[in-house]
């Protein structure tokens, strides 16, 4: 059994990626680095030149002018380099602030069709042994452009050095997205998360408050994310907690808890995943994922990090995935080693990614590969498949030795209303840590170019620290991203809020403006179960075989209105008959009240058994 110590582990170089602020020998490393020749900032050479100089010269200007143009450099930061991309919205943080935008996350608080944006901070407060105070900064949906938050929730744990994670999930069944707020190294270490339910209003009272248990948790909080992994329909809450015992003799060998989501949510762990494989201290729990179905069964399932896996130094890393079920049992369905020494795979941003022409895929990325330091780095795709390997079908590799592609690596929602999930990654030292944040075209034809980016122009821009789908903000049907630079050495930090318009951008069959996302139906093909997510007011789902005949309606008129919730087919026709393998359509009506109309968006599925 390995065991690191405490401090030892807190003093890794690799530590950044969670952001302990006073033990980041990544950043020490950033600030003493020469700034290559070519790359000085503007500012620099604007302060070396005399203020004639400046005006080509000739014309006289005094020292104030000088000063304010220099202050608006730094105030206004420089336009982004983009491709197949435009900023729709930027948001700076207040200078006070320590890591705007260490994490983000999206979702319809205030369920009013648009998705609105949660993005974490701490203010710090004094220096002492817990001067960190953690903030989620809530911006609602519906007012693009604004950069003062609708809402700021603050966390009741004080704490040392870890940043805040935010989350964002529908876990109490109420159609409002809640807001989740985890603090890793509050409580003494133990940690703790903050459940805030959403409304109309939003307001700034905890609803629960879950410390870590002592005390066998550590950490507790690292890892937030969310998944219907008992298949009720409603979603359930994933927390990792790394640094927990789970057996005598442990120390990092984490664990993984999930909470059933439902009206009767609770603070009682329905699912408990322990780490320790093979005895190891392996830091279980680093990261989760949730929400994607890899083996088209009708259960979501949960993908987790584990980075300090394996026999070399600083760990090999591994990421295991865990199918759900009813019940959901406890031993990993597949895993994934790191490819060489000191890789420490599964540290950066982990997800699973939707795909309605088939199963869906995990996602992952790597920033210290291959040599287990700041490096290249390299994003890998594993398709799902019924039974799921390990090998990685696709991977993508940072363009330059410094790129670190793989910080964060996160599903980029559904960008070109093809019904499947694109895939970001940030590489936030590329270009001399301009950085920069590239976005891959989800479905069977994926492939290794990127098809869009977001870059930086200056050094130390920082872009791509972290990554995340935004939503539909702007209702055009379509999702956008989200990038943050929160490490950046510059003031304020900024998270970028960007659309996509290049090629491959499908008209919606459907004028869904005016509403929100369309129906996903998935798993495509399916074995026993078709889900049908919706956010919208449905009247019927018919199931049409392919004659043309309907085998199945589900009348939902009397249930459902506008809200996020999935309907389910269990592949039986009207008569409780199991149907044929073979091509069906499913049809789903859709009441459009503000047009008087009815809206019918057909999908076609593949039955096999």
């Amino acid at each position: 059994m390995k065991h690191r110590g405490k401090t030892n582990f807190l003093e890794r170089k690799f530590v950044s990626i969670f952001g302990f602020y006073s033990f980041s020998a990544l950043e020490n490393v950033k600030r003493k680095r020469k700034i290559p020749k070519g790359a000085i900032p503007i500012f620099v050479v604007l302060l070396s030149l005399t203020p004639l100089e400046i005006i080509n010269r000739k014309s006289k200007v005094s020292k104030s002018i000088v000063s304010i143009v220099i202050f608006l450099v730094f105030l206004t930061g420089f336009a982004q380099e983009t491709h197949n991309l435009e900023i729709i919205w930027t948001i700076p943080g207040n200078p006070v602030l320590c890591a705007f935008g260490f994490n983000l996350t999206s979702g319809d608080v205030d369920n009013d069709g648009h998705p609105d944006i949660i993005v974490s901070a701490d203010t710090y407060t004094a220096v002492g042994t817990t001067p960190y105070l953690g903030r989620a900064y809530l911006y609602y949906g519906n007012g693009i452009g604004d950069t003062v938050p609708d809402v700021v929730l603050k966390s009741p744990f004080a704490k040392g050095t870890t940043p805040t994670r935010v989350h964002s999930a529908d876990i109490n069944g109420d159609n409002f997205d809640d807001i989740i707020i985890g603090e890793a190294n509050a409580n003494e270490g133990f940690g703790g998360i903050t459940i805030f339910w959403g409304g109309n209003p939003v307001d700034t009272v905890p609803d629960i408050i879950l410390p870590g248990r002592r005390p066998q948790d550590g950490f507790f909080g690292v890892g937030l994310a969310s998944g219907d992994v008992n298949g009720d329909s409603y979603s359930d809450l994933i927390v990792g907690a790394y640094g927990t015992a789970p057996m005598p003799g442990g120390f990092l060998m984490g664990r993984v808890y999930i909470y059933f989501g439902g009206p009767n949510f609770d603070t009682i762990p329905d699912v408990i995943l322990n780490g320790g494989h093979e005895g190891d201290d392996e830091c279980f729990g680093c990261t989760v994922g949730g929400g994607g179905d890899v083996n088209s069964d009708g259960f979501e399932d949960v993908i987790i990090g584990a980075y300090q896996y394996g026999t070399s130094t600083w760990g090999d890393g591994r990421i295991y995935i865990y199918l759900g079920g009813s019940p959901m049992d406890t031993i990993f369905d597949v895993a994934m080693i790191g490819e060489y020494p000191n890789q420490n795979l599964g540290l950066a941003g982990l997800g699973l990614i939707t795909n309605n022409f088939d199963y869906d895929h995990a996602v992952f990325g790597d920033p210290f590969w291959p040599l287990g330091s700041m490096n290249r780095g390299k994003v890998y795709v594993l398709f799902g498949g019924n039974p799921m390997d390990s090998i990685p079908d696709v991977w993508m590799i940072g363009r330059i030795d410094t790129s670190w592609l793989g910080t964060w690596t996160a599903s980029a929602g559904n960008l070109n209303l093809d019904n499947c999930d694109e895939i970001i990654s940030g590489a936030p030292w590329e270009g001399y840590l301009k950085g920069a944040a590239y976005v891959w075209l989800g479905g069977n034809l994926l492939d290794t170019t990127p098809d869009a980016w977001i870059k930086g122009v200056q050094y130390d821009d920082d872009i791509g620290r972290i990554v995340a789908s935004a939503g539909d903000v702007d209702g055009d049907g379509k999702d956008e991203i989200m990038v943050s630079n929160y490490a950046s050495d510059y003031t304020p930090k900024r998270v970028w809020v960007c659309k996509y318009t290049g090629p491959g951008t499908a008209e919606s069959r459907l004028p869904f403006t005016a509403f929100r996302r369309p129906p996903e139906v998935k798993p495509n093909p399916a074995r026993s179960v078709i889900r049908v997510r919706c956010s919208l007011p449905v009247k019927n789902i018919r199931i049409y075989d392919i004659t043309g005949k309907i085998i199945k309606t589900i009348d939902v008129s009397k249930k459902l209105e506008t809200g996020q919730y999935v309907i389910k087919w269990d592949l039986r026709d009207d008569n409780q008959k199991k149907v044929a393998t073979g091509v069906y359509f499913i049809e789903v009506t859709i009441n459009a009240v503000s047009r008087n109309a009815e809206l019918r968006e057909i999908r076609k599925i593949t039955v096999v058994k």
